[in-house]
């Protein structure tokens, strides 16, 4: 799938919104495959500078991992929640109901932009496709098409995919 000028516009948009709350977020990168799959749901990758999060947090990687050169690299990995990359202290701070606020705010702020620079329910699908995923619940494409009218989508966090220098945390050779 290949978004418009506009969509494209749009994300920019929903990035710069989301920088404001959220500083260390670099970009949010689109997954069409759940937009392909489910018609009104659209997985997000989200990619953050890692050392940045930790300087506006005040936290800072797994005490275990700073004792390891090998653990720090795991930190290199992208993960479903934030908690992975902060030690056991802070761990509840980032957890799902941490995705859930981020989730909220991209929601809020995606479904206000204009209808031309986001995405619709059921994007690009055909009304075969339609009927057929609906079959079950016995509806119509002309009525989904109604129903979900000048709707966005739902993003849905998928992954966090840190950029880290480990150069200030690596103090196994010194």
């Amino acid at each position: 799938m290949e978004l418009t000028r506009e969509q494209k516009a749009g994300f920019k948009l929903l990035l710069t919104h989301i920088k404001r709350k959220y500083p260390f977020v670099i970009s949010i990168i689109p997954n069409f495959e759940e937009l392909n799959k489910y018609g009104s749901l659209m997985g997000i990758d989200i990619k953050f500078d890692l050392n940045k999060f930790y300087d506006i947090t005040n936290t800072e990687p797994p005490k275990h991992y700073l004792e390891s050169k090998y653990l720090l690299e795991l930190l290199y990995d992208k993960g479903g929640y934030l908690f992975r990359y902060v030690d056991s202290e802070s761990k509840d701070e980032f957890g799902s109901s941490y995705n859930d606020e981020v989730e909220r705010h991209l929601n809020e702020y995606y479904k206000r932009l204009p209808n031309y620079m986001k995405l619709e329910p059921y994007h690009g699908w055909s009304d075969e496709k339609i009927s057929e995923y609906e079959k079950e619940r016995d509806f119509t494409p002309g009525w989904v098409k109604r129903i979900y009218k000048d709707d966005s989508i739902k993003l849905s966090l998928t992954n966090w995919l840190p950029v880290f220098d480990k150069t200030k945390y690596d103090t196994t050779n010194n």
